[in-house]
């Protein structure tokens, strides 16, 4: 866990660029009625600072200090620095959860108990087709097996299938 926060921390240092707001995650979220959401492994916090400011209240986790400290004075957005092993994932928690370039096989269980009976889950990330790690990208239709407990709205591979976007909703009380 160390070298991985050093690596992120590094990354962050002494940076003022944030990166944009994801296209995909811009034209949903303004189509949902805001409530509590999480951002997975938040980096710099474009995309939380994005839902805060469509009147989200955010929790944005991730393990680098840096980038915590990019959002921890922010208004609405609870700012954790936390390995996501030892992140404390409330039940029925949250009416969105962002999961952006992430990929932790062990926390798909926890994001469909996090999510409350309407909620959707935006996950977008890389595939095998992409030159990434073996270990941090999915296998053909992993995602849609892995959350097929939900309704599946959306599923699409993108950017010549090197990733793939996945809309699902979790069924309505």
């Amino acid at each position: 866990m160390g070298l991985v926060r050093s690596k992120w921390n590094e990354r962050y240092d002494g940076t003022d660029y944030r990166p944009q707001v994801d296209a995909h995650l811009a034209v949903f979220a303004k189509k949902l009625e805001a409530g509590n959401a999480l951002d997975i492994a938040c980096g710099l916090g474009q995309n939380t600072l994005f839902l805060r400011n469509l009147g989200w209240r955010v929790d944005a986790i991730d393990i680098s200090d840096k980038a915590i400290e990019t959002l921890s004075d922010e208004r609405n957005i609870s700012a954790l620095r936390t390995d996501i092993a030892d992140f404390p994932w409330p039940k029925e928690g949250y009416e969105l959860i962002v999961n952006i370039n992430f990929l932790d096989r062990s926390i798909f269980p926890n994001i469909i108990d996090a999510l409350r009976p309407g909620g959707f889950l935006f996950f977008k990330t890389f595939t095998y087709k992409s030159a990434m790690n073996p270990k941090y990208v999915l296998r053909k239709n992993e995602l849609v097996e892995a959350f097929d407990e939900l309704e599946i709205e959306y599923y699409r591979l993108i950017e010549e299938g090197k990733r793939a976007l996945l809309i699902a909703r979790k069924t309505p009380a």
